[in-house]
Formats: structure tokens, C-alpha cells, sequence
């Protein structure tokens, strides 16, 4: 399992943006809002789940976008469930949350 990573810094800040891989350039539907998944924010280089958790260490904020990473980090207790946005179609749910700590 590969995920798309990417390092945003902002002053003393540092939010990591997380995705699923495959579902970078995907759009979905939330609400009757477009949400376009851009490798621009999420980066064009794949990490493993591993290279990912030791990332999250040092970042003040992550924002995740993906079934698979956001079970994952509430696996490893760094997300709650409660927190979780499910977007998409019913059959195929797309998980979304912000971590800020």
C-alpha cells in the first residue's frame, strides 16, 4: 500500500498532507461540492505507511484524504473515528480529517 505525502511549512508550522495513492487526480462529490484530490497539495512522491509514520512525528498538523491512511492512523491511535469525514459514493467511501495539535 503506497500513499502520496507532502510537507507544507508555515512559519514554525509544519501540516504533513496525506493521501491514498490511487486516488490522486480522482474528484469527489461531497454535498454538491467538487473536491478534486491534486497531486499539487499531495504530493507527486509515494511513501510507505512507515516512511509516513515517522513524518508525523515532527508535524504540528496532517490532513488526510483516503479510506486506507485514515484507518491506518486510527489504528495507530493518531485518529479518531468520530473524526472522520466519509465522502463519495456509499459503496466506496473516501475518509477526510484534520489533525491539528
Amino acid at each position: 500500500m503506497k500513499f502520496r505525502a507532502k510537507l507544507h511549512k508555515y512559519d514554525n508550522e509544519k501540516l504533513l498532507a496525506i493521501c491514498d495513492a490511487d486516488l490522486i487526480g480522482k474528484s469527489i462529490l461531497h454535498n454538491g461540492v467538487k473536491i478534486i484530490i491534486q497531486e499539487r497539495f499531495y504530493g507527486e512522491i509515494e511513501f510507505s505507511i512507515d516512511e509516513i509514520l515517522i513524518e508525523l512525528k515532527t508535524a504540528s498538523s496532517y490532513n488526510v484524504m483516503g479510506k486506507n491512511i485514515c484507518k491506518i492512523l486510527t489504528d495507530e491511535s493518531l485518529l479518531h473515528p468520530a473524526t472522520i469525514l466519509w465522502m463519495g459514493d456509499e459503496d466506496k467511501p473516501v475518509g477526510h480529517a484534520i489533525v491539528v495539535r
